[in-house]
């Protein structure tokens, strides 16, 4: 089994800084019934930056990751979509 930074810095390098990784975030959050800001203030950044997450505008740093993979009680693969679009 690949480490889950193997996977994060493959989708890095596979993107090239130009695509972001989609995520469940939104869904989960509405899951849980929390705001943006609410989970911000959790996982220690603004709520721009979940947002910005959300719409794949930005690619959560690896410490980010795990800290969102931790509140949510989650596996970083759980929540963010590694996939590089081909198929296996």
């Amino acid at each position: 089994m690949q480490s889950e930074l193997y996977l994060f810095c493959k989708v890095c390098f596979a993107f090239g800084g130009d695509e972001y990784l989609k995520s469940k975030i939104a869904d989960l959050r509405k899951q849980k019934k929390i705001t943006q800001e609410e989970l911000a203030n959790a996982v220690g950044v603004t709520r721009q930056t979940i947002t910005s997450i959300e719409v794949e505008k930005y690619t959560a740093s690896l410490v980010l990751a795990h800290k969102i993979a931790e509140y949510f009680d989650s596996t970083i693969e759980e929540i963010f979509d590694f996939s590089d679009g081909e198929e296996q």
